[in-house]
């Protein structure tokens, strides 16, 4: 088997996204800067108190790890060589078909 990546050809970047969000949810998002010290903090002592139950944690150091990056890449170049892959769904119409999801399942 194969790993493609399915992306889009724009660079977005957390800015962008916020404001594709809220514009899909119909609110305004409250930012906030968590320094990085205090996420790795958390995601260690979830990992700790982890390693001591049998459920795993949503928020561990690997996710810490994700959180503070500036930015997350990948391509789609495969994709598109191996079956023509072209992005037919903007951002704006992803994240509001996303939230749409999420409200008839009721997860938001």
């Amino acid at each position: 088997g194969e790993i493609y990546f399915i992306g889009s050809n724009e660079i977005y970047d957390w800015n962008i996204i916020s404001n594709a969000m809220e514009k899909a949810i119909g609110k305004k998002a409250l930012r906030i800067k968590i320094p990085h010290f205090l996420i790795y903090g958390i995601g260690g002592v979830s990992h700790f108190v982890n390693y001591f139950t049998s459920k795993p944690a949503t928020f561990n150091l690997e996710k810490a790890k994700d959180f503070v990056q500036e930015s997350w890449t990948c391509d789609s170049s495969k994709a598109k060589r191996d079956f023509g892959y072209i992005q037919q769904i903007s951002l704006e119409e992803g994240m509001k078909s996303t939230v749409d999801w999420y409200r008839e399942n009721k997860w938001l």
